[in-house]
């Protein structure tokens, strides 16, 4: 028997999409769903952004692409192959369908003086 769940082994990665968009109810039904995980001291410390806009998921993959492309001159990768895995990866979040981006806060979380409690939180 595996240790990995089996919804987990099946995963895979998407690299291209049904055409037309999501249903923004849809959207709020997703992001409602992942608000009913578990939190330390039921903090809720996540913000969701919606991108069903194809300028709005556009313009994050492009601020993204400039920072990983720095990350990869760093790593010593070439102009060519730069320019093809950050070309690919802005197209790929453009003509997605949507977009939902989970982002983490510390709003509202408590706060503990002893170091063991601060990481737990």
């Amino acid at each position: 028997m595996s240790a990995l769940p089996a919804f987990l082994e099946a995963r895979r990665s998407i690299r291209a999409f049904l055409p037309g968009p999501v249903p923004r109810v849809d959207l709020d039904a997703f992001v409602t769903a992942a608000c009913i995980a578990p939190a330390p001291h039921h903090s809720r410390p996540w913000r969701w952004v919606v991108l069903d806009t194809e300028p709005a998921r556009r313009e994050l993959a492009i601020a993204m692409g400039a920072h990983w492309r720095v990350d990869l001159e760093r790593d010593g990768v070439g102009t060519a192959r730069i320019d093809e895995l950050v070309g690919a990866s802005v197209e790929r979040l453009s003509v997605a369908p949507a977009a939902l981006l989970g982002c983490l806060t510390e709003d509202g979380l408590d706060r503990y003086p002893d170091d063991a409690r601060r990481r737990a939180e």
